[in-house]
């Protein structure tokens, strides 16, 4: 009696199958693992792109940074040189305002009368001395009043006083300055000849 024995045709189809899924799987895995590459590969090229931008901005942003320093050390010298000609326009004035007080009392002395002190303190200005008379006082007040550096002339006290024998009027007058310009040339008086401290005695007729 012939047998057939069909065990190991089965047990070759199985192991065959099995295979088959293997070399299906490997080759799964092989796609992935490609796919998985690519991408990889992908993104590592946009990362070295984003971080080429990155650099490039950071530079720029550095350029910026040196410009607005330029700029802002730019506005602070002007500023500062601003500051200094504000400085030495200042120095000018108050340099020029004492000369341009005795050039303006110079001009309103009348012949008859001298100054004996000159008082100044900011804008205020105190004027005594003498006049052989009353116009003399009242001829410089005038002349004072009609100056554009002047205001609030007034005649704080005027009394007789008696030098060699001779009678004279001692004055006390206060004004403020308005201004430091140059005064203009005072009319409508004889300017006297005197400084503005002359002698403190009444000149002999």
């Amino acid at each position: 009696m012939i047998r057939i024995n069909l065990a190991t045709p089965r047990k070759s189809r199985k192991r065959l199958g099995v295979v088959q899924q293997l070399a299906v799987a490997a080759v799964l895995v092989v796609v992935e693992i490609g796919l998985m590459g690519s991408l990889w590969l992908g993104q590592g090229g946009e990362i070295n792109r984003l971080q080429g931008e990155i650099r490039r901005a950071n530079q720029e942003l550095e350029n910026l940074k040196k410009v607005v320093t330029k700029v802002s050390e730019q506005e602070k010298v002007e500023a500062d040189l601003k500051e200094r000609l504000q400085v030495i326009a200042g120095l000018r004035e108050n340099q020029q305002g004492p000369i341009n007080l005795m050039d303006l009392l110079s001009r309103s002395l009348p012949e008859t009368l001298w100054l004996t002190s000159l008082g100044e303190k900011e804008s205020k200005i105190e004027l005594e001395g003498y006049s052989l008379d009353n116009l003399g006082v009242a001829k410089f007040m005038k002349n004072l009043q009609s100056s554009p550096t002047l205001s609030g002339v007034e005649l704080v006290s005027s009394q007789q006083e008696v030098i060699e024998s001779r009678k004279v009027q001692k004055f006390k007058i206060e004004a403020t300055q308005t201004k430091k310009a140059a005064p203009s040339v005072v009319t409508g008086s004889a300017p006297g000849k005197g400084a503005a401290k002359g002698p403190e005695k009444a000149p002999k007729s």
